[in-house]
């Protein structure tokens, strides 16, 4: 809805998604809220106004919103539905952003290999869902229409 409208969220997080009366989800907190050809700064010094867990690379690597930013964190709260698992691990924030800026391994990738709690297999519809929205270049992620 929000790309439709020419809008990028920019921090789509658990925490961002509310349920309705009838359980819907709900998008909330639209602090960071920014219109795709928009000329305003996102981030200003070293001040950190998105969630790097749910965070794209060219976020992390201090480049503008863009309208795979929303897919990107989408793929990772995919995941989280999915596995009851954060998308990655690391403890420490500057070691979420070096790692996902680092643009090393994809977050599929960095999930198979350091999975925790979770045995079961992601179905492969879902699987495509999360390694598509969550590609590291956003011009190769899918696009709202094909998620829909």
């Amino acid at each position: 809805m929000l790309q439709s409208l020419g809008l990028i969220h920019g921090d789509l997080k658990p925490k961002n998604i509310l349920l309705d009366d009838e359980s819907n989800a709900v998008i909330a907190d639209f602090g960071t809220l920014k219109a795709q050809h928009s000329t305003v700064t996102v981030v200003t010094g070293k001040e950190l106004v998105f969630t790097p867990i749910y965070s794209p690379p060219e976020l992390l690597n201090f480049k503008e919103k863009n309208k795979g930013t929303d897919v990107w964190s989408f793929g990772c709260l995919a995941l989280k539905l999915f596995t009851g698992e954060n998308p990655y691990n690391a403890v420490d924030k500057r070691q979420i952003i070096n790692h996902i800026s680092s643009e090393s391994e994809t977050v599929y990738e960095h999930y198979k290999k350091n999975k925790g709690k979770t045995d079961f297999e992601i179905n492969q519809c879902v699987l495509e869902l999360i390694v598509g929205c969550t590609q590291m270049r956003f011009q190769e992620r899918l696009n709202i229409i094909e998620i829909n």
